[in-house]
């Protein structure tokens, strides 16, 4: 099994077994893992929310219509639906935040939503509404029973490739077909 230390920053493919309302066909970004727990984002199940409406439930009024055109706000997770996270790269001045790893970083800060609102902030961001949540040892535990693959993130998957694609294409880093998992599983 993987250490503790090195889940941050990895995604996490559901296994085909795998039957979970939020987690079934699911890719989570790890932005937390430690011996008192994990918490990640879900970054590849759009919602029917978009960021103008995000915009509009804040009262935040957009000078930048770049955000028209942007991915749909993605379902984070089961906990605290109604919580918004950014994850983005590069900095965003003025914007609490806490770096992931090598400038990836994520914020809940109303101001991360203002500045790309107004075309100066993060050039590449993921809105997530909620968030994936472990106790201390779950997480570890789900891996070892199969439930997740695990491989290293990169800044292309997480922000480059549509969402659709991103569970294959970070399989493939592995060498795996998801398509070619059976649904059974068990130990060797």
């Amino acid at each position: 099994m993987e250490s503790i230390n090195n889940l941050k920053h990895h995604f996490l493919l559901a296994m085909p077994q795998m039957n979970d309302r939020y987690f079934g066909q699911s890719v989570c970004y790890i932005c937390d893992h430690s011996e008192n727990g994990s918490m990640g984002l879900v970054i590849n199940k759009p919602t029917d929310v978009s960021l103008a409406d995000i915009f509009s439930e804040l009262a935040i009024n957009p000078t930048n219509s770049s955000y028209i055109n942007s991915p749909a706000v993605l379902q984070g997770g089961p906990v605290s639906l109604e919580q918004g996270f950014v994850l983005y790269n590069g900095t965003s001045n003025n914007v609490e935040n806490k770096e992931i790893s090598h400038g990836v970083r994520l914020s809940t800060s109303k101001a991360i939503l203002v500045n790309i609102a107004h075309g100066v902030g993060p050039e590449n961001a993921l809105v997530c509404l909620g968030y994936a949540g472990w106790e201390a040892g779950q997480l570890e535990d789900e891996i070892a029973n199969n439930a997740w693959l695990t491989v290293e993130a990169d800044e292309t998957l997480l922000f480059h490739t549509p969402a659709e694609d991103i569970a294959k294409q970070a399989a493939n880093k592995l060498g795996v077909d998801l398509s070619l998992l059976s649904s059974l599983s068990g130990h060797a």
